[in-house]
């Protein structure tokens, strides 16, 4: 899809995920918290309490999830484009 291609750009640098990685932290943060005290992206707060209210903490958790297992495949070598792909829509699957 066009977001893999997007996300094709970063193939040979796999830290791109930790950027997923901190907002999905941050986002569960927020709708655990409320508030911007337990957040690392705090010049991003107003943003991320906004998002936090319209998901689940389990979604967010799942979408987590979603994220780490691109990150361990990717480390085992798999097909970059499918990877990403199954993140995705994964990702989009909790999407409320």
């Amino acid at each position: 899809t066009e977001n893999v291609k997007v996300l094709e750009k970063y193939k040979n640098s796999p830290e791109f995920l930790d950027i997923f990685l901190l907002y999905y932290r941050d986002l569960l943060a927020a709708k655990l918290t409320g508030n911007e005290k337990s957040l690392i992206q705090k010049d991003k707060s107003d943003f991320l309490l906004s998002e936090a209210k319209k998901e689940t903490p389990q979604n967010i958790s799942d979408k987590l999830q979603a994220v780490l297992s691109a990150k361990r495949e990717l480390a085992s070598n798999v097909n970059f484009n499918l990877c990403m792909e199954i993140m995705l829509i994964k990702i989009k699957e909790k999407t409320v």
